[in-house]
């Protein structure tokens, strides 16, 4: 039996920009962009899809942090690594979602990816089968020794 995917719930453009915190015409521009999926209603006004308006919020949120959302395979394409080394490190709570992008794709932090990568190649040495992280330590303390 086919599975049916879950339909974006639409929001109004002014009631998407308060819940977000980004003003109107960031968002108008991410709908001419194409970035976010919206329908015209009568009477001219715009309507958004929640989700594609929170991506675009939580992007800008990351940008003025000095940061990005990467999905796992762009985090894997630019870390040149395999994409299920990032995966394990989602599944094992190292690396935070920060959202989910068309199709589904998990969001990350760039930053948060790069730090990981380099405790990575710290401890791992390029060795299989060495804990990233030790049992009794948590990620935040194992990225702080790296200096």
């Amino acid at each position: 039996m086919p599975t049916i995917t879950a339909l974006p719930t639409y929001i109004s453009l002014h009631e998407a920009a308060i819940r977000c915190g980004v003003s109107e015409t960031v968002l108008r521009r991410a709908v001419n962009d194409g970035i976010i999926r919206s329908v015209r209603l009568t009477g001219g006004k715009i309507a958004v899809a929640d989700e594609d308006a929170a991506i675009v919020a939580a992007q800008i949120e990351a940008i003025a942090d000095g940061d990005e959302l990467v999905s796992l395979s762009q985090a894997a394409r630019k870390l040149q690594i395999d994409s299920s080394t990032v995966w394990w490190w989602y599944k094992h709570g190292w690396l935070e979602k920060r959202g989910s992008g068309p199709r589904n794709a998990i969001l990350f932090s760039w930053k948060e990816a790069k730090k990981l990568h380099q405790l990575y190649h710290q401890r791992r040495g390029g060795q299989r089968g060495r804990r990233l992280i030790p049992r009794n330590m948590e990620v935040n303390e194992a990225i702080a020794n790296l200096i």
